[in-house]
C-alpha cells in the first residue's frame, strides 16, 4: 500500500508541469508521461535561480534524476557573456559536474542495485552494457524501454574539466567512473550529425578510452542511422519505434576500433580540406552497396520504393523529392562537399540506374501465398510465420500482428446472421468475398454489389472487410472519378481492394471497372510521368441504396457482379460503433477464412447465379432502366413451340409494335429497331437463360415474303396468362420459399470449418450445387418444395418428415457403403442427438461404426441407430405391397427410374420368374465389353433391357400356352 501511495505521489507530479510543457514532452517529444512525472517539473525563474546557484530570466523545466546533477531548460533562453544562447543551463558547482541518470517511476533503487541493474542492461556477448547518450531527455526516452541509459550533459562532459586538476588531467566522472569499475560496459550512441563533426569525434575517441582502461568493453552506435530517420535516439524512436531502434541500431553495436576504422574514409574525407568531391557515379555505387535492400526504382511504375520507411517489412513509394532530400542527408553524413543541389540530382540518377536499385519488374509474393503482419510473415500453404525479409517485395500488410491462438469471432459472426436475416447463403457469400479479399482471388473476376437502405448493414460489411485488410491496402474512389478520372487508375496500383461508396449511379462508360474485375490490364498515369500498363490485383465492392442501373452493360456485367440485398433493420437508438467492437475480432475472423478451401470459396462465389435472392436482386437492377428487361418481364412468356414476329411496328401483334406501346405507356426510352432484336436475344439468352433464336420465316404468318422472327417466346395475353407468373414473381417467390429452407439443405456438403473456433457452429454447410452423384430427394417446383427441418426440433422426440424406409440390417449396411461418399442426409436416433444428419463415412472399418455430422457436432453412431430415406433408397429397397402411411406425404415427382436400374430390377425379375442360377447378364457384358452392369451407357443398358422385358414377356406367354393345354 505505501509503495502504491508513492507511485500515486509521483505521477502526480504531472501536476507539476504545466499544460505547455505536458504538450511538449509527452505529445510532441513521445516521452513516457510516468517518466516525465518522476524527472521533470514546471518551475518559475526564482525557483530556477536558487537551483541553478544564478540568475535565471526565463521560467522553464527542471531535470531532476537519481543523484544531484541537474539541468534547467529555458522557456526562453538568454545570452551569456560569450554571446550564446544555450538551450539547457547547467547548475554552478564548485566541485564540477556528472552524469544524470533518469529515476525508476516503480523501481527506486535501480541505480543502486547493481547486481539487480546487470539484470536490466541490454546484453552484448552476455556483457551488461549500459547506454551513454548526451541529453537527458534522450536518456529518458530509452530507459523508459527498460534500456538502462546514462546522460551526459555534453559530449565533452563524461570527463571532468582540466580546471579542476591540478596537473590539468581529465578523469571519468564519478557516476562513469563507479560503474566502470563494477565492470558494466557502455554503448556509446551521440547524434546522427556527431560523425561527421571532428570535435564530437575526438570527445568521443578520448571518453571511450579512459573508459577501456577500466577493462570493460566499449562500442559504439555514433552514425548508424542519418539525420532523416532522427537526430538523436528519443527523435530515432519516435519516428521509426522503438523495435526498430534496437533490432536495427542496437544490435549493430561496433567495437569502439571497428567503428574508428569502419568511418575511417569517410571521417577523412570530412576532415581533409584538399579533398576532392568524388565522382557522382562513384559516390552512387558506395551508396547502393550500403542501401541495395533499402532503396529500390521500380522501373515498371517509375517511382521510387524505400523498404520498412512506414511498415514493417514493406516498401513504401517515395516522392522524388523526398528521395533527393534523403540522398542529400547521406552525402553531407558521409563528409561530401557540393556547391549546388544538381550534384544531388545527379547522383539520384546515377543510383536509379545501379543495378543493384534498378527493379525492372516488381516481383512481389503474392497474398495467396504469403499474408504479412506486423510481427511477420505467414506462409498461407505451410501454415509457418516466417520473418519479414526486404526480397519479398511486399507493398503491403496486415494492420495487427499475426495471432495463431485467436478464435473467438462471435460478435462479427452474430452481426452476419442478423444483416442476412438468418439466410445462410448469403451469409457465406460474404464470408467468401471476405475470404478471397484476404486472399487476393483476383483470378475469381468478381465484383461484390451490396443494396439496401440507410441502416441495413451495408457500410458496416464494407467497414468489416475494409479493418481486415488494412485502411492503408484500399482505394475509396467514386465510380464517375475511377472510370473519367486521368490519373485516377494509378491509384489502384498495388491495393488490396477498390471500394466504390455510397454510388447513385453508375457512369456510361465503365470500361475501367469491367478490365479491373475482368483482369486486363489498366493504364497508369501519374502527372509529369509516362503511362504504363498493369494488371490489377484488387477485389471490388459497389455500395448503393437502390439497385444501380445495370441493364445497359451487356453480359460482360452480369458475369461479373454479385448482386446481394442488405434488408436488415436497425433502429436509430440501437446503432452503435461496430467498428470498434469487431476490431478485438478480426485476428480470429482472419484464422478462420484462411481454413476455408478454395475451391470451397471459388464455388460459392462463381455459383451466385443459382442463388434466388442474388438472381432477384440483379433482375430489379435491370428493370429500373433497361425498357427491354422490363418489356420482357411484363408482356413476354416462355414458349418452346412459338415463333413471333419482330415486325416494325406498324402492325400490332408484333414483338417490336408490343415494345413501342409498352415504352409509350410506361414511360421508357425505347430502343430503335435495329438495336431490338439483338438486345432481346441476349437477355433472353444470358439472363433468362431461354433457348430462343432469331429466325426468317413464312410458315403461319399471313405476309408476302419472309419475316424475321423469334422462336421460343410469345406475348403474354390478357385473361388467359394471368395465372403464369412473370419473371420478377417467379424470383420473388424463390426467395420466399429460401428463407423457408432450414441452415442446412438436403444433400449439400458440410462448410468447412476450424476445430475450437468460437461462432462457427452455425456455419456447417457449403452453399452449392450438388454434385451428379449425389443421393438427394428429388426437387418439386420451386413453389411446392417442401419446408426440410434439419436441426433438431424443440419438441422432446423428434419425428422424422420424410418416409423411413424398411431396410433390413443388411440390406441397410449395403446401401450406407455405396452411398456414404456422397454424403446424404440420413434419420439418426442416438444418446446425444435425434433428428437429421449427414453421413460422413465409416469410422472404423473393423466395426459397424459410421461418422455422422449434424448441426450440433458430430457423432459415431451404429448400424441400427441409422434409418434411411425411402425416396433416397429406391434402388435397394422392395416396393412395398401397401403404401406407407405412418410418414407425413410430400408433395414430390416421383422417381424416374435410370435405364441401369431397369436391367438390374428386369434381371432380378427374370431369375425368379425362370428360377435361374448364376449371373443371366453376363451374355450382355460381354457383348458390350464390360464387367459391371454399373459401367453400362444409358444407351446400351437401355437395349439390354429391352431384350430382357422381351425375354419375359415371352415366358409368360409360354407359360400360359401350357396351362391353356
Amino acid at each position: 500500500m505505501v509503495a502504491s501511495l508513492t507511485r500515486h505521489s509521483e505521477v502526480n507530479q504531472l501536476a507539476e508541469l504545466n499544460s505547455k510543457h505536458c504538450r511538449e514532452l509527452v505529445q510532441k517529444r513521445g516521452l513516457n508521461p510516468d517518466w516525465v512525472a518522476v524527472n521533470c517539473k514546471s518551475v518559475d525563474a526564482k525557483t530556477a535561480s536558487e537551483h541553478l546557484g544564478y540568475k535565471a530570466h526565463s521560467d522553464g523545466i527542471l531535470l531532476s534524476g537519481h543523484g544531484y546533477q541537474e539541468q534547467f531548460r529555458p522557456d526562453e533562453p538568454w545570452a551569456s557573456q560569450d554571446g550564446k544562447a544555450p538551450k539547457y543551463r547547467s547548475c554552478k558547482d564548485v566541485d564540477g559536474y556528472d552524469a544524470m541518470l533518469p529515476k525508476h517511476p516503480d523501481k527506486k533503487r535501480l541505480w543502486d542495485d547493481l547486481e539487480a541493474l546487470k539484470d536490466e542492461c541490454y546484453q552484448i556477448d552476455g556483457h551488461p552494457c549500459l547506454v551513454l547518450t548526451e541529453g537527458f531527455f534522450k536518456a529518458i526516452a530509452l530507459s523508459s524501454h527498460s534500456i538502462p541509459t546514462i546522460s551526459i550533459s555534453g559530449v565533452e562532459m563524461g570527463l571532468t574539466s582540466a580546471k579542476l586538476d591540478p596537473q590539468g588531467k581529465r578523469y571519468l566522472v564519478s557516476v562513469l567512473e563507479r560503474f566502470a569499475r563494477a565492470g558494466f560496459g557502455f554503448i556509446i550512441g551521440f547524434d546522427a550529425d556527431c560523425a561527421r563533426k571532428k570535435g564530437v569525434i575526438d570527445a568521443q575517441i578520448k571518453l571511450a578510452h579512459q573508459l577501456s582502461l577500466f577493462g570493460v568493453p566499449v562500442y559504439s552506435i555514433t552514425g548508424l542511422w542519418n539525420e532523416a530517420e532522427g537526430k538523436g535516439i528519443d527523435d530515432y524512436i519516435q519516428m521509426n519505434s522503438f523495435e526498430q531502434f534496437r533490432d536495427k541500431i542496437l544490435a549493430k553495436a561496433e567495437t569502439i576500433e571497428q567503428w574508428k576504422e569502419k568511418h575511417l574514409d569517410s571521417l577523412e574525407r570530412q576532415l581533409s580540406q584538399d579533398s576532392k568531391t568524388p565522382t557522382q557515379v562513384s559516390i552512387a555505387r558506395e551508396i547502393a552497396e550500403e542501401y541495395e535492400n533499402k532503396l529500390a526504382f521500380n522501373c515498371e511504375a517509375k517511382i521510387w520504393m524505400r523498404y520498412e520507411s512506414q511498415d514493417n517489412g514493406v516498401w513504401s513509394p517515395e516522392d522524388d523529392l523526398y528521395v533527393e532530400s534523403i540522398i542529400s542527408q547521406l552525402l553531407t553524413g558521409k563528409g561530401v562537399k557540393f556547391r549546388t543541389h544538381t550534384y544531388v540530382k545527379q547522383v539520384v540518377e546515377a543510383l536509379r540506374v545501379d543495378p543493384r536499385i534498378l527493379k525492372r519488374k516488381w516481383v512481389e509474393r503474392s497474398p495467396g501465398e504469403v499474408l504479412p503482419h506486423h510481427n511477420g510473415v505467414l506462409e498461407v500453404a505451410t501454415g509457418k510465420f516466417i520473418e519479414h525479409s526486404p526480397l519479398n517485395y511486399l507493398t503491403w500488410t496486415l494492420p495487427r500482428e499475426y495471432n495463431p491462438l485467436a478464435q473467438d469471432w462471435s460478435k462479427i459472426n452474430a452481426w452476419l446472421d442478423f444483416a442476412t436475416e438468418g439466410n445462410p447463403v448469403i451469409k457465406n457469400l460474404l464470408i467468401c468475398f471476405a475470404n478471397a479479399v484476404l486472399k487476393g482471388r483476383s483470378d475469381l473476376q468478381k465484383m461484390l454489389h451490396l443494396t439496401g437502405l440507410g441502416g441495413s448493414g451495408k457500410t458496416t460489411y464494407s467497414n468489416l472487410v475494409t479493418d481486415l485488410i488494412g485502411e492503408n491496402n484500399v482505394l475509396d474512389i467514386g465510380a464517375e472519378e475511377f472510370c473519367t478520372g486521368r490519373f485516377a487508375t494509378i491509384r489502384a496500383y498495388q491495393k488490396r481492394l477498390v471500394s466504390f461508396s455510397d454510388e447513385q449511379n453508375l457512369p456510361k462508360n465503365i470500361s475501367n471497372i469491367l478490365k479491373m474485375v475482368g483482369g486486363n490490364n489498366l493504364t497508369g498515369e501519374q502527372k509529369g510521368k509516362p503511362a504504363f500498363p498493369f494488371r490489377p490485383t484488387a477485389m471490388a465492392i459497389l455500395v448503393s441504396e437502390h439497385p444501380i442501373a445495370q441493364g445497359v452493360k451487356g453480359n460482360g456485367w452480369k458475369r461479373r457482379i454479385i448482386s446481394v440485398p442488405m434488408n436488415a433493420k436497425v433502429a436509430d437508438r440501437d446503432r452503435r460503433d461496430l467498428r470498434a467492437e469487431f476490431k478485438p475480432e478480426l485476428a480470429a475472423l482472419t484464422n478462420y477464412l484462411l481454413s476455408l478451401n478454395d475451391d470451397f470459396v471459388t464455388q460459392t462465389l462463381r455459383g451466385v447465379g443459382d442463388i434466388p435472392e442474388c438472381q432477384l436482386q440483379f433482375w430489379q437492377s435491370r428493370l429500373r432502366e433497361d425498357s427491354i428487361a422490363a418489356w420482357l418481364n411484363d408482356c413476354v412468356i416462355s414458349d418452346a413451340s412459338a415463333t413471333t414476329p419482330v415486325g416494325d411496328g406498324r402492325k400490332t401483334g408484333t414483338l417490336f409494335s408490343s415494345y413501342q406501346e409498352y415504352c409509350q405507356r410506361t414511360g421508357l426510352i425505347a430502343k430503335a429497331l435495329p438495336r431490338f432484336s439483338p438486345e432481346v436475344i441476349e437477355v433472353c439468352q444470358s439472363v433468362l437463360g431461354l433457348d430462343v433464336q432469331r429466325i426468317r420465316t413464312r410458315t403461319g404468318i399471313s405476309v408476302s415474303g419472309p419475316v424475321t422472327c423469334i422462336s421460343g417466346i410469345r406475348l403474354r395475353i390478357d385473361g388467359v396468362d394471368d395465372a403464369i407468373l412473370t419473371h420478377e414473381q417467379y424470383l420473388t417467390k424463390s426467395v420466399r420459399v429460401q428463407k423457408k429452407q432450414s441452415v442446412s439443405n438436403l444433400g449439400l456438403p458440410e462448410t468447412p470449418t476450424v476445430q475450437g473456433r468460437a461462432g462457427c457452429a452455425d456455419l456447417n454447410q457449403h452453399l452449392s450445387d450438388s454434385t451428379p452423384t449425389e443421393k438427394k430427394l428429388p426437387d418439386s417446383p420451386i413453389h411446392e418444395k417442401p419446408t426440410v427441418e434439419v436441426s433438431q426440433s424443440a419438441q422432446s422426440e423428434p419425428q422424422p418428415k420424410y418416409a423411413i424406409a424398411k431396410l433390413t440390417p443388411s440390406k441397410k449396411k449395403e446401401w450406407l457403403n455405396k452411398n456414404k461418399a456422397t454424403k446424404p442426409i440420413i434419420w439418426v436416433e442416438h444418446p446425444r442427438y435425434t433428428g437429421e444428419a449427414t453421413l460422413d463415412g465409416r469410422f472404423d472399418f473393423k466395426e459397424p461404426c459410421w461418422r455422422v455430422k449434424h448441426p450440433n457436432g458430430e457423432l459415431n453412431v451404429e448400424t441400427e441407430q441409422i434409418s434411411v430415406f425411402k425416396q433416397l433408397c429406391v434402388d435397394v429397397q422392395p416396393k412395398p405391397e401397401t403404401p406407407e402411411h405412418t410418414q407425413p406425404e410430400l408433395p414430390l415427382e416421383p422417381q424416374t427410374e435410370t435405364p441401369v436400374q431397369r436391367v438390374k430390377r428386369l434381371a432380378k425379375e427374370q431369375k425368379e420368374q425362370a428360377n435361374i442360377k448364376g449371373n443371366n447378364l453376363t451374355p450382355f457384358l460381354e457383348k458390350f465389353g464390360k464387367s459391371k452392369v454399373s459401367e453400362l451407357t444409358d444407351e446400351e443398358a437401355t437395349q439390354i433391357a429391352d431384350v430382357l422385358e422381351q425375354q419375359i414377356k415371352n415366358f409368360e406367354k409360354t407359360r400360359r400356352d401350357l396351362n391353356l393345354h
